[in-house]
């Protein structure tokens, strides 16, 4: 990859597959001093930067897009170049874990002596019994419930990313298909009669994104009850976006029909997306919101 120095700005070539998550100083050639070059997790982009950030699968600068739009990975790792060591910090949205620590509180066991039968039973260890089993089901109910909403929060955190990658593969393909056509209306003599081709480069990225989304798309195979009818929306949502994608692999007759074909699909989308705020669980919402400031092109959902 190519980036500037942090410190003269000259252009330094750097090897992506060389660079560890530990981090490191290096020397510049062109001035010699010292930067840090590291590797981060994806969720550390919360953080203030000192300077530009690269796609750690292909190299490409990243925008405030999560998907490279170079190579069209979603939630992709980064690398980081300026001029100090980052302080030390806490990545985000982590794993959920249900270990407790401690060990289970033992109860002393209900000894009875024998006493003549005239003595009354004691009562007080019929009562430390009862809470005991109290205490047991309280508990185990808490960690049902925690294990519930844990679920809950990852499905929620895992249809997110998979929304966003639904309608970034629509918005890419609808961006190709009108590119297309108006450079379909330029074109002079026998040339006007076929489409130009999709470049290489588009084609790739398009393939890229597929990828990426059916690989969202796979982590929600379980859904919860609760989660049944946002779910059905979200794969009618992807049905358009795969049309999208076929109608660019397609051989189209016109510019107008071309272009007409990729708005009528824009226009399905967006009506059918409509209804999919109102069957959201509460905890998809809560997850769609705070995830809104990052994934600009689902703020038509607000």
């Amino acid at each position: 990859m190519h980036c500037p120095c942090p410190k003269c700005e000259a252009t330094i070539d750097i090897a992506v597959g060389e660079i560890s998550g530990q981090g490191g100083y290096r020397k510049c050639p062109e001035c010699g001093d010292k930067y840090w070059l590291g590797r981060e997790d994806f969720t550390l982009r919360v953080y203030k930067k000192d300077g530009p950030i690269y796609c750690a699968g292909c190299g490409s600068a990243l925008g405030h897009e999560d998907l490279c739009l170079h190579c069209g990975r979603l939630y992709p790792d980064y690398v980081l170049v300026q001029k100090e060591k980052p302080a030390v910090r806490k990545a985000r949205g982590g794993g959920f874990s249900l270990e407790f620590g401690g060990r289970s509180r033992r109860h002393a066991p209900v000894i009875v002596a024998d006493t003549p039968a005239r003595e009354p039973v004691n009562l007080r260890w019929l009562w430390y019994l009862a809470a005991a089993a109290l205490v047991v089901v309280l508990v185990a109910g808490g960690i049902m419930l925690l294990q519930d909403r844990q679920v809950g929060s990852e499905y929620s955190r895992n249809y997110v990313v998979a929304l966003y990658g639904v309608k970034s593969g629509l918005d890419q393909n609808l961006k190709v298909a009108r590119d297309r056509a108006e450079a379909w209306r330029h074109q002079q003599g026998s040339a006007r009669a076929v489409a130009p081709p999709i470049p290489d480069k588009e084609k790739k990225r398009l393939a890229k994104i597929r990828t990426a989304v059916a690989g969202a798309l796979a982590r929600l195979q379980d859904t919860p009850d609760e989660y049944a009818a946002a779910r059905r929306r979200l794969d009618r949502l992807h049905a358009i976006y795969l049309k999208a994608h076929q109608l660019n692999m397609a051989r189209p007759e016109s510019p107008d029909g071309y272009e007409q074909a990729a708005g009528a699909l824009e226009r399905e989308f967006l009506e059918t997306a409509s209804g999919l705020r109102q069957e959201m669980p509460p905890d998809l919402r809560k997850a769609l919101n705070e995830a809104l400031p990052r994934y600009r092109n689902l703020a038509f959902l607000k």
